[in-house]
């Protein structure tokens, strides 16, 4: 029963971690930086971001506040995305 619920928590990051759809259709390779998040920030997300919402975008800002503490393939995903403009 545990590992579901930990794979459903997986999920639901996964899913908020590619963030509002307007943001994606403005960020070039964002489908790229999306699966290199997927693949390399879930226990990241899970260790520092748990109680943040995970659909709002929230999740990656969160991410990024914490880089300094993140995995290696966590930081190298959430550092290659590009500050937004504006």
């Amino acid at each position: 029963m545990t590992k579901f619920i930990t794979s459903v928590a997986a999920l639901v990051v996964i899913a908020g971690l590619a963030g509002p759809v307007s943001a994606q259709e403005r960020m070039p390779n964002a489908e790229k930086h999306i699966a290199a998040l997927r693949s390399n920030c879930v226990s990241d997300y899970m260790s520092h971001c748990l109680g943040v919402n995970p659909t709002s975008g929230a999740a990656f800002q969160c991410l990024r506040r914490n880089v300094s503490t993140l995995s290696s393939g966590c930081q190298g995903a959430v550092k290659a995305v590009p500050t937004p403009k504006g």
